[in-house]
């Protein structure tokens, strides 16, 4: 199975755990296969820098590098604007 996981998902594994972060084993271990593009991995990755520093100290719940390093990062082929946040937009 390839899907793609939203920043929400990615936050929530990281700072609480829990279904999320099961997501994110699947994924180590690979039982499904996430795909994203450099846009949605830089989103990742200032989302949970941004909050890290809003909530310094926070214990983080799961590394995010491992789970990057294994998703299938292809390119970006053209810009959509189909949601209403069209920061979402590179999602579908």
């Amino acid at each position: 199975m390839r899907i793609v996981i939203d920043t929400n998902v990615i936050v929530s594994a990281v700072f609480f755990g829990g279904r999320p972060s099961e997501l994110l084993d699947l994924l180590l271990h690979r039982r499904l296969v996430a795909v994203a593009t450099d846009k949605i991995i830089a989103e990742y990755l200032a989302t949970i820098e941004h909050l890290l520093g809003r909530h310094g100290g926070k214990h983080l719940n799961f590394t995010l590098m491992p789970p990057i390093a294994v998703m299938e990062v292809i390119p970006q082929t053209e810009n959509i604007h189909i949601c209403r946040d069209h920061d979402d937009d590179k999602f579908i």
